[in-house]
Parts: C-alpha cells; structure tokens; sequence
C-alpha cells in the first residue's frame, strides 16, 4: 500500500479498528504491506475490506474498498505469498491467526 490511516494505541485496544468513517485527506503516505483478511464488494466502490497489519500485531482493520482503493494510491494492488515457517518466515505469518 501507498497510504494507510494512522491510529493510536487506544483505538487499537479492542482488536478491531472501524476506519470507514475517516476521510481521505486523513491518509498518511507510506509503503507498507498488509494481510487481506476479508473482501465484501457490493460494486466497484462500495464495500468493506478487512485486513491486519504486521506492525499491530493481531488488530483487524476495516475500511471502505473506496479507502483501500486510495490507500493503493495510483498503482496496482500486488498480492503476494508468503511464506508461514522456516528461513523465509514472513511478519505476516505472526499475524495470521
């Protein structure tokens, strides 16, 4: 991702971080995977996209697909695996479950 919504440890508390009511001009820039966790499109900007973040642990965050189509900023969103165990293990494999 280009962008993402800053949040404080407080809102982070509860292990679920509702982002949809924040603006877009709230996006910080920055480049930074994440783990999908969950993709419900009503249409091309209508919906909600959940996902975790390696850097908060096992917080889930939700925001609009219009907010994660800004957070991609210009470029294409890159799905990638990873890699659960061994010499490659991935930060994202902390957070799955």
């Amino acid at each position: 991702m280009r962008k993402r919504f800053k949040t404080t440890a407080e809102q982070r508390a509860s292990g679920i971080v509702d982002l949809t009511g924040r603006k877009l001009s709230e996006l910080a820039d920055t480049a930074h995977a994440l783990l999908l966790e969950g993709f419900t499109a009503t249409s091309a900007t209508e919906g909600r996209v959940t996902f975790k973040d390696p850097n908060f642990g096992n917080v889930l965050f939700v925001v609009t697909v219009a907010q994660f189509q800004a957070m991609a900023g210009e470029e294409e969103v890159k799905m990638r695996p990873f890699f659960p165990s061994g010499a490659k293990k991935s930060a994202l494999a902390t957070i799955l479950g």
